[in-house]
């Protein structure tokens, strides 16, 4: 296994606010763009006084208005040839989505892929389709996650299997203390047709959290959050994975249309982060958003920042002209444009 390098992005940023945010989506943990389009799925966590939510918009919009995708009032319908172990439909009520993945079917339609924790720890799965009003989602199955995971991030493979990140053991009181010490918490799974669930990589992680496939099937990228390390593993053959270091919380992972890999996190601890909220006390941090090329490991700048306004940076997409980043707290996802020259 590699030794892990420091690859801190230097430079200015090359995105920097403009233009009007999205607002009244609450906690938008995680975001991603539907490809071929300007529409953008965010997830809404569950709060106190709503269950949680998926929504779009229109990232072209001068002021995108986000609508929902989920609830809806669309039918349900169980998948049962592909997730025919779930136990049935979810309780609108208590959904309570983290990370999010989309993946296109060979067929050019969609399933959206939803960590959920509310009611049962699971992967919930959505066929996405487009019509002259944007995007519609329809719940279409479920997996339900070995037991005591936690899950994070989650993207699926080209052959129907899924990866989940475990970013804690719900059972162990101790998590925190080792994400604060690097220790181990959790490790990445894959869950496969027919077959059930493995786990997808030999070695354990510090607050495993987003995962990623390059757009060309051979390595998958995992963030060690409370490690403050990306790393590459490959899928195709046996050479060594590497890892790079950052100077931040590496949270959620992004492919673009470009091929790089988006990395949004925060410029904090995991205490700070995990607990600010329960204490009552203001949560904005500083964060970055950096742009990773997938071979050479190099990261660029696009984004830093954090203020009583918005901070915290959990997950970040390209759409439009714009570079849209999600929060775990608050209700704003944030709009940078290119820097001007």
């Amino acid at each position: 296994m590699s030794s892990p390098l420091l690859m801190a992005a230097a430079g200015a940023p090359a995105y920097v606010p403009a233009g009007s945010p999205v607002t009244s989506i609450p906690q938008p943990e995680d975001l991603l763009t539907i490809p071929g389009t300007s529409w953008v799925i965010a997830g809404s966590m569950r709060t106190r006084e709503r269950p949680g939510h998926l929504y779009a918009f229109d990232a072209t919009a001068p002021a995108p208005a986000p609508r929902a995708l989920y609830p809806s009032a669309s039918a349900a319908s169980l998948n049962r040839a592909r997730f025919g172990d779930c136990p049935g439909p979810l309780d609108d009520s208590r959904f309570t989505p983290h990370g999010i993945g989309l993946s296109r079917r060979a067929d050019g339609s969609f399933e959206l892929l939803v960590v959920n924790h509310g009611g049962r720890e699971s992967i919930e799965a959505f066929d996405v389709t487009l019509g002259d009003e944007g995007p519609q989602a329809r719940w279409t199955g479920c997996i339900v996650l070995p037991a005591g995971a936690s899950g994070n991030g989650v993207v699926a493979l080209p052959d129907g299997s899924i990866i989940v990140s475990k970013f804690l053991d719900k059972a162990d009181p101790d998590f925190l203390d080792k994400m604060v010490n690097g220790q181990s918490t959790g490790n990445v799974l894959m869950w496969k047709p027919g077959k059930g669930w493995s786990n997808a990589l030999k070695q354990d992680f510090s607050g495993a959290n987003g995962v990623a496939v390059s757009a060309d099937g051979r390595w998958l990228f995992v963030a060690e959050w409370s490690a403050r390390k990306l790393w590459r593993f490959p899928l195709r053959d046996r050479s060594a994975p590497k890892s790079v270091a950052v100077d931040f919380l590496p949270d959620n992972l992004r492919l673009t249309d470009r091929g790089t890999i988006l990395v949004a996190g925060q410029a904090g601890d995991p205490r700070g982060v995990m607990t600010c909220k329960g204490r009552g006390t203001p949560c904005p941090q500083g964060f970055k958003v950096v742009e990773m090329d997938p071979k050479s490991l190099r990261l660029r700048l696009l984004a830093q920042g954090g203020d009583q306004r918005f901070g915290g940076a959990t997950g970040a997409t390209l759409a439009g002209p714009a570079l849209w980043i999600g929060a775990y707290y608050g209700e704003t996802i944030a709009r940078y444009a290119p820097t001007p020259r």
